[in-house]
């Protein structure tokens, strides 16, 4: 089962950044996350984007918007 409070606590307002991708210089380690740091099982929700309704209980949905911004963490 997922701990969301934690990760609501740890992601929500950071920027993702797949593992490959460079660090833009405005942005801080701290203020970034890394597709690594995510659990094994998770999905990135992209503003605009569909994805599968499909829900799975062990999965962390990180939700971001336009700017890579993470704005929401959901369970599913």
């Amino acid at each position: 089962m997922v701990d969301l409070n934690h990760w609501q606590s740890k992601l929500v307002g950071k920027v993702f950044l797949d593992d490959n991708t460079v660090k833009p210089d405005h942005v801080s380690d701290a203020e970034c996350v890394r597709k690594h740091d995510l659990p094994e099982k998770h999905r990135v929700v992209r503003e605009g984007y569909m994805y599968t309704a499909d829900f799975d209980e062990s999965r962390l949905q990180v939700h971001v918007d336009s700017t890579n911004t993470i704005h929401k963490v959901t369970v599913g």
